[in-house]
């Protein structure tokens, strides 16, 4: 009734003060108040009471209201929330615009590091093999770089490679048992190989020494070579062959992964060479000199007592 109709004076209006806005909400048993008329209790809560009647309650005066009272008015009690003071709170004169702080960094600001570089702008290079290990396309214009002669190299040291791993595996089908493979049929994937993928000379003896002779990773090497002489020699022919075929060894003795190894039995697997008639003194002589003036790579110098010896058995 207070809400729909409204109070009819002024002086009713002014005996109801401002009551608190954190005020909890609830519903009194006292059934001697005025139905529909709130009061204020002494904590300052608005207190509005009805009656417990079916009878509705009458209309304020100057309404045609059917409102109906509920038999039963429920207690709601929000939770209260805390509104700070106006104490607490910064007074802000009103129209005064409020600026905003933005950081701004000042190129002056960052100074340079020892090696004279900026480092806000400091590029950060990865190296070719962990961009080929993150199979990223910047590998292939990195690889781009190099020069013709250099991409022809690669691409043959990649083939030779894989066409020995494949060489291994036909010897390992085409043997018995243990034993290794007859020398027709190892002598025949070794021409296979050579036809099918249009080898020259240098490619092919490069692909069957080390297929032939990687495996027994620098042990028993005299055995070896002298099981093995005749099959190679099928290949080498003549002394061109000779000087290629120490181009196959020194690839062998450096890029083998038992290299050290073998770089100790360089001496032994010439010995068995020149004994099985698959090395003359004057081509390896003359290899050996060129070479040694070229490139002092731990391969040739492995060889060094070997060429040694020859040169004390030619003055004996």
């Amino acid at each position: 009734t207070w809400r729909k109709g409204g109070f009819e004076g002024t002086s009713e209006r002014a005996q109801i003060p401002n009551f608190a806005r954190n005020a909890s909400w609830s519903n009194t048993t006292n059934t001697q108040a005025a139905v529909g008329s709130p009061s204020i209790s002494d904590e300052g809560s608005l207190n509005f009471r009805f009656a417990a009647s079916a009878q509705s309650p009458t209309a304020a005066s100057g309404s045609d209201s059917e409102f109906k009272a509920p038999l039963a008015a429920p207690i709601v009690t929000p939770v209260p929330q805390k509104i700070p003071t106006p104490s607490s709170a910064k007074a802000v004169p009103t129209g005064t615009p409020v600026k905003r702080q933005q950081e701004t960094v000042k190129p002056g600001s960052l100074k340079k590091d020892a090696s004279g570089e900026k480092p806000w702008i400091k590029v950060l290079e990865v190296n070719d093999q962990v961009l080929q290990q993150m199979g990223s396309p910047l590998a292939d214009s990195a690889a781009s770089n190099e020069t013709p002669k250099q991409k022809q190299i690669s691409k043959t040291i990649e083939l030779e490679n894989r066409l020995t791993k494949e060489l291994i595996e036909s010897f390992a089908k085409a043997s018995v048992g243990d034993q290794e493979p007859t020398l027709q049929a190892a002598f025949k994937e070794i021409t296979h190989t050579e036809f099918r993928n249009n080898l020259g000379k240098q490619q092919l003896l490069n692909v069957a020494i080390s297929a032939l002779f990687a495996p027994c990773k620098a042990v028993g090497v005299s055995e070896t070579v002298s099981r093995k002489s005749e099959l190679l020699s099928k290949i080498v022919t003549k002394p061109q062959d000779q000087a290629l075929m120490l181009n196959s060894w020194q690839r062998l003795l450096a890029d083998d992964e038992h290299a050290a190894a073998w770089q100790k039995k360089a001496s032994e697997v010439l010995g068995a060479l020149y004994k099985a008639s698959l090395l003359d003194e004057d081509v390896f002589t003359a290899w050996f000199t060129k070479k040694n003036s070229e490139d002092r790579s731990p391969a040739i110098s492995a060889m060094e007592p070997f060429a040694n010896w020859l040169a004390t058995a030619e003055e004996e």
